[in-house]
């Protein structure tokens, strides 16, 4: 078997090259139809390294893409430098840049950005196209303060002089360009929404999602109180049934409510001890009612034939114990355990 390239050893002082494989070189994660993207928007929206934002939304990533590609963006760039803000696409500063830059219409040696400092708070971003009169905009403290943004929580506070300097490149760059970027926003031409995190979905949607969530968790924290509530007072109804019942019907009845109406497992246990101990009082109270009479094998029998069930059977039973006579006993006992088949 013949060795690949790959598996040879180096030529001492010879340069090693990484070999590709030209079909993977020409890889460039462009769907060809409309089914191919979407299976490639579900298979993003669940990879690690692309945007929270993206994560579980295929349709999202697919619009991404599609406006990437648009101005230029490859899938991945496209997925890192667009993001949805109040249901609308936008692209970062730096990318914006990179794409005019990438057009050529874009004249390079006519563009000029100025920083504000200290002594001057006023950006100032000039841009051009070929052959066209320049475009100049600035973007100064004063108009920071107008539009509410001068030392706003987070990057406005933190960094001000940059985010002077990428409003008065975003104004520049739309209006000189805006047949290469195609219409789509600038995130740092939009107001009021923080800077530099993408993240960030949409404020406004977020936080109606936020409020909606906080009511559809009150609502449901009342309904289980509510429900909780109704259980604690069915459970206190059936306990005190029990614990009042006279008969054995009514004690057997008893039991298989509690069986279909109680869920929660402490509930239950109590139920059953408590239907437990009460049985045992009705078998004595029994007992000591028929001290002169002592129950006949038919009533033994009788009460064998009713039970539909291991409890009432165990109340048979306890029955069956106050007669004298053993091999009664034996003989009651056989022919409703046949009956119910219960052995």
């Amino acid at each position: 078997m013949s060795k690949r390239p790959t598996d040879e050893p180096p030529v001492e002082g010879q340069d090693l090259q990484l070999k590709i494989d030209s079909s993977l070189a020409k890889f460039d994660m462009v769907p060809r139809d409309f089914k191919e993207a979407m299976e490639f928007a579900k298979f993003l929206s669940t990879a690690d390294m692309i945007p929270k934002a993206f994560k579980g939304r295929p349709a999202d990533v697919l619009l991404a893409v599609q406006m990437g590609i648009d101005v230029g963006l490859s899938p991945p760039q496209a997925l890192q430098n667009i993001a949805v803000i109040n249901g609308r696409p936008m692209m970062w500063g730096d990318a914006v840049l990179g794409v005019c830059r990438g057009s050529p219409v874009f004249d390079g040696g006519r563009f000029l950005e100025e920083v504000p400092t200290d002594e001057n708070m006023v950006a100032r971003c000039q841009c051009a196209r070929k052959g066209e009169p320049p475009v100049v905009r600035n973007f100064s403290k004063d108009d920071a303060e107008k539009a509410g943004l001068w030392n706003k929580e987070g990057p406005w506070r933190t960094y001000p002089k940059r985010m002077m300097q990428m409003r008065a490149r975003a104004f520049a760059l739309r209006d000189c360009f805006p047949d290469v970027l195609k219409g789509i926003s600038v995130r740092e031409d939009y107001t009021g929404v923080a800077e530099y995190d993408p993240t960030v979905v949409s404020t406004v949607e977020t936080v109606a999602g936020e409020d909606q969530s906080a009511a559809s968790r009150a609502k449901a924290k009342a309904k289980a109180k509510k429900d909780a509530a109704d259980e604690e007072k069915q459970f206190a109804a059936i306990m005190g049934s029990i614990e009042g019942a006279t008969d054995f019907d009514t004690l057997q009845s008893l039991g298989d409510q509690a069986r279909e109406t109680l869920k929660d497992k402490t509930q239950v246990r109590l139920a059953r001890e408590a239907w437990g101990k009460r049985r045992d009082e009705l078998v004595d109270e029994a007992k000591a009612s028929q001290g002169k009479t002592p129950p006949t094998e038919g009533d033994v029998v009788k009460a064998f034939k009713a039970a539909k069930d291991k409890d009432a059977f165990d109340l048979a039973d306890d029955l069956m114990a106050s007669i004298d006579t053993a091999e009664v006993a034996v003989i009651a006992r056989k022919e409703a355990s046949e009956r119910l088949e219960l052995e």
